[in-house]
């Protein structure tokens, strides 16, 4: 294998997984990743365009695109938001929608470490 195909396999964004507890006391378990590149050059401009403001429209831009691009299904791996679904994103609970954002933050080497992914990552 070339030392280019090495390098792309062996720094591929690192995972967290993340339990929550359903109502009726089972678990539902979700992937969370850290950004690519090209991910993580996304959310720059997402943060440029924001300029100091912060609150509401923060939250907005924020939440749903770090959800929308590294949150995945445990058993399919397939990612569990749709592009389109900043809306819904936004009708989780805000401490769900902020342990999101800490894991995905501090796998992409942004941020500080959340409980979650201590121990977690692989």
């Amino acid at each position: 294998m070339s030392i280019k195909n090495r390098l792309v396999v062996s720094t591929s964004p690192r995972c967290a997984s993340l339990e929550f507890g359903e109502p009726d006391g089972s678990k539902l378990t979700i992937w969370v990743r850290g950004m690519t590149g090209l991910e993580r050059a996304e959310f720059v401009d997402i943060q440029g365009k924001l300029g100091d403001r912060v609150g509401g429209d923060h939250i907005r831009a924020v939440y749903p695109y770090l959800v929308k691009k590294l949150v995945f299904d445990d058993e399919t791996n397939q990612p569990v938001f749709n592009d389109d679904d900043d809306d819904l994103v936004l009708t989780l609970a805000g401490e769900t929608l902020e342990l999101i954002a800490k894991t995905a933050l501090e796998l992409s080497g942004l941020g500080v470490k959340s409980e979650a992914s201590e121990g977690n990552a692989s």
